[in-house]
C-alpha cells in the first residue's frame, strides 16, 4: 500500500475526526494539581513520570461547562512560583498548543499554556503535541498535492 495514496490519507483523517469527537463528547483527559504547599506539593511542579497516575482526572462535563482542553499554568507572584494544572473549558488555543505570558503589577508574572490532546498538560507532552500538529500540517499538504 502506497502510503500517500488518497484513500489512506482519507481514511486517516476520518479517523482523526473520529478521536477528536470523542474526546469532545465524553470529556478529555487532563492531569490535574497544584505544587503550593497546601495543596498537590512540589510533585505537581517536578511531575515525575512515577507520580504523574496520582493526578489523572477525567474532565467530564458539569455545571454546564463542557471541557475540551488542559491548561498548565506557572505563575510567579513575589519570587514565589507557583505550577497549576488544570481542565479547561475554552481559552486561547483554536488547536494544538498554545502559551500566553501575562506580566501583571506587585511582582506576578503568569504563563498560561493551552493544549487540545488528553494528557497534554504534563511537561513533555507540549513538545509532543506541536510534533503532532506539524505531522498532520505535512499529511495534509500531501493530500492536497496527490488530489
Amino acid at each position: 500500500m502506497e502510503l500517500f495514496s488518497s484513500k489512506y490519507l482519507q481514511c486517516l483523517a476520518l479517523l482523526l475526526i473520529c478521536v477528536s469527537v470523542e474526546y469532545t463528547v465524553n470529556g478529555i483527559e487532563c492531569y490535574q494539581c497544584n505544587s503550593g504547599a497546601a495543596y498537590s506539593g512540589p510533585d505537581c511542579e517536578t511531575f515525575d513520570v512515577s507520580k504523574r497516575d496520582i493526578f489523572k482526572v477525567s474532565c467530564n462535563s458539569s455545571n454546564g461547562f463542557v471541557y475540551t482542553r488542559c491548561r498548565k499554568t506557572i505563575q510567579t507572584v513575589k519570587g514565589e512560583t507557583r505550577y497549576i494544572r488544570s481542565c479547561a473549558t475554552a481559552g486561547y488555543s483554536d488547536g494544538g498548543t498554545r502559551c500566553i505570558d501575562r506580566i501583571g503589577t506587585a511582582e506576578v508574572k503568569v504563563r498560561y499554556c493551552e493544549c487540545t490532546q488528553p494528557l497534554c498538560n504534563s511537561s513533555a507532552v507540549f513538545l509532543a503535541s506541536l510534533l503532532l500538529v506539524a505531522v498532520g500540517y505535512v499529511i495534509a499538504s500531501s493530500a492536497k498535492m496527490i488530489l
